[in-house]
């Protein structure tokens, strides 16, 4: 039910934006983005991903004009993917799209919670660590809920399991 609303939503936001876009692809954007998260939590990965750069790439040109208004909304999409490629196992991907957030978020600084465990993940303790260490007071609890909710996708590789470990030490210090 949920869903088919926000096709229609979709289809409409589409139509207007092609008539009116700096009016209507803020609203485009917005659905895309919810879209991607109903798919991502039903494990639709790739109708998930479609929508999440279609929001992404809307996001782009509207910071381009305006990014005191826009950044944020850009930073979320980077986000998002980054939190999908994680749930995928796929690191490498979720650190490019962390990357990308990270150059627009100056304040919230939660993209640094997938940055570091896409690095800590592949791998690249060193890297993961120092980030872990500069936000600890800020993202402690963000960092170690994604922990418990990567647990449980099974996505940890067995190799990273003794980092994943070291690092919480870490941040219950």
């Amino acid at each position: 039910m949920a869903e088919a609303r926000y096709r229609e939503n979709l289809d409409i936001c589409q139509r207007l934006a092609a008539i009116s876009p700096q009016a209507y692809e803020p609203s485009l954007a917005m659905v895309q983005n919810n879209l991607g998260l109903l798919c991502s939590d039903t494990q639709r990965y790739e109708d998930s991903e479609e929508m999440y750069l279609s929001a992404l790439e809307v996001y782009q040109r509207l910071t381009a004009v305006n990014p005191q208004v826009y950044e944020p909304y850009l930073v979320r999409a980077c986000n998002n993917l980054s939190f999908l490629f994680l749930a995928q196992g796929n690191f490498e991907e979720a650190e490019r799209y962390a990357r990308e957030g990270s150059k627009y978020d100056f304040t919230h600084h939660t993209i640094y919670t997938n940055l570091a465990a896409s690095l800590l993940l592949q791998g690249r303790y060193a890297e993961a660590e120092e980030i872990y260490l500069r936000y600890k007071e800020e993202l402690k609890e963000d960092f170690l809920s994604d922990f418990e909710d990567f647990y449980r996708r099974g996505i940890i590789p067995p190799e990273r399991e003794d980092d994943v470990e070291r690092i919480k030490k870490l941040l219950s210090k």
